[in-house]
């Protein structure tokens, strides 16, 4: 039951991050992405995705797609108890490959955004640090937060995956027998 609940969390969060990137390439004004904090941030993200279009947009499409794909496939074995281990087994497969494929490509846009954020909006260093050290300390935090980002994701979806393959999941989803009555 766990396993399907994190299955449906990681394709909420692949649909959010898609419908989030399709909304910042066609209207950068209604966009408040909630996993980005602070007001350079945001101008930040907004400036990147606007920037990196062609390659955003595609890439917000396929995520909205898997993960509502995902996201419908945990809800019908929550609810209806039968679902295909193999097919939820290939989707979570799916959006891993698409975690890593579109953590590689936006590389530019994580690049944008860290040098924006750097460039504009840190305040001043602490005491007895150098602006460009804090600078230097910063574009390390920034990067790393995205590195643990993606890795909390994949972790999250690996686990789904190995225990939709644990003996008690495969019981619990298997397709029951239809009842045959007595001739």
């Amino acid at each position: 039951m766990l396993a399907l609940l994190a299955m449906w969390l990681v394709g909420m969060n692949q649909a959010a991050e898609g419908y989030i990137a399709i909304r910042a390439i066609h209207d950068p004004l209604s966009v408040l992405p909630s996993s980005v904090s602070g007001e350079v941030m945001v101008q930040a993200f907004v400036n990147a995705m606007g920037a990196h279009a062609r390659l955003n947009l595609p890439i917000g499409i396929a995520q909205l797609l898997l993960g509502a794909g995902l996201m419908l496939v945990a809800m019908k074995a929550l609810i209806a108890r039968r679902v295909s281990l193999s097919f939820a087994l290939q989707m979570l497969l799916a959006n891993g490959l698409l975690l890593a494929v579109s953590y590689a490509l936006r590389v530019p846009v994580r690049g944008a955004i860290v040098d924006q954020v750097v460039a504009g909006g840190l305040g001043p260093p602490p005491s007895g640090v150098s602006a460009e050290e804090f600078a230097r300390v910063a574009r390390v935090q920034l990067w790393w937060s995205f590195r643990i980002a993606l890795g909390l994701e994949l972790a999250t979806a690996a686990l789904s995956a190995f225990a939709l393959t644990r003996r008690a999941a495969r019981a619990l989803l298997a397709p029951t027998e239809p009842s045959r009555g007595e001739s």
